[in-house]
């Protein structure tokens, strides 16, 4: 049944009024090509979003892009491993810790990650094996050569520091995208680097932190700087990378971290290095039973 030409009239103006709205709106960017005209919006869809959205894009690509701030995942690594050498400075005495880590990536987020300490040798052999869970509460089991035995991490434990070092058992997990509610607060320079600045608050209630700030780099999107707030809202470390690398032409993996903690005054410094991905890992290399293994590899 057609529409009485009142009615049609009506429709018509309420359309052209919203086109025309929508080209102030968004302005366009027009060219002529073999005699037609071509015409592309000038407005960046980013800037549109709420600060909740723009903050979930900004994580999205980080974590597809690069994977978690402590050297592992990204979209693609599929398996592999890294060196690391954590010099701890604690209450003016210095330690230092050899770790290798490995990596393999899984369906479903179950990525896991094994930690194994090879220097001193008091500490040789102690191997932390952490799952990702698609709920966002990653398991953990520590071996302890000292006891040979495996025990589980009690989730309630992810503020403790791992091998005395500034980094917490839950900085070690996988930072998935469900884990936190977001926030864009805005972009920002820092040392002459363009980067985004998001608030993260974890969700879950063992968390030792109330709220994260990271600034996250434009042109790769990889973490620069982060602050570490208590529950109390406390300021309690910062943690700065630099000396980025890129490997296998996509993954980019920070060579330097220095972690303060502003609360006992003490402070981590990890170097990176050999990191190789690909190397052919199975899932039995990430069993219970492999970190009792893991001091030979």
């Amino acid at each position: 049944m057609p529409l009485p030409k009142y009615l049609a009239r009506i429709l018509y103006a309420a359309v052209s009024l919203a086109t025309v709205q929508t080209a102030i709106a968004e302005p366009r960017n027009c060219y002529v090509k073999k005699g037609e005209i071509i015409c592309q919006t000038t407005v960046d869809p980013f800037t549109a979003l709420d600060p909740i959205e723009k903050g979930q894009v900004v994580y999205r690509e980080l974590d597809e892009r690069n994977g978690a701030t402590m050297g592992f995942g990204g979209t693609g690594y599929i398996d592999g491993q890294s060196t690391l050498i954590a010099t701890i400075n604690k209450n003016g005495r210095m330690i230092q810790r050899d770790i290798k880590m490995r990596f393999i990536e899984q369906e479903n987020d179950r990525d896991k990650r094994i930690i194994v300490m090879k220097n001193p040798r008091d500490a040789k052999g102690t191997a932390l094996l952490t799952i990702s869970n698609e709920n966002g509460l990653d398991d953990q089991w520590l071996y302890s050569p000292e006891h040979k035995k495996v025990q589980r991490v009690a989730r309630n434990n992810s503020g403790t520091s791992f091998a005395g070092t500034e980094i917490f058992y839950e900085d070690l997990s996988r930072q998935s995208l469900h884990k936190y509610h977001y926030e864009y607060l805005r972009k920002e320079e820092l040392e002459g680097r363009a980067t985004h600045v998001i608030s993260r608050s974890p969700k879950d209630k063992y968390s030792a932190y109330s709220k994260l700030l990271t600034w996250v780099d434009v042109e790769h999107y990889y973490p620069v700087k982060v602050l570490y707030f208590d529950k109390q809202g406390q300021l309690l470390k910062t943690l700065t990378a630099t000396d980025y690398q890129q490997y296998s032409d996509k993954f980019w993996r920070a060579g330097t971290m220095n972690i303060v903690n502003h609360q006992n005054n003490n402070s981590t410094s990890l170097k990176w290095s050999d990191y190789q991905f690909n190397i052919g890992l199975s899932e039995q290399d990430f069993s219970l039973n492999s970190l009792q293994r893991a001091r030979n590899f």
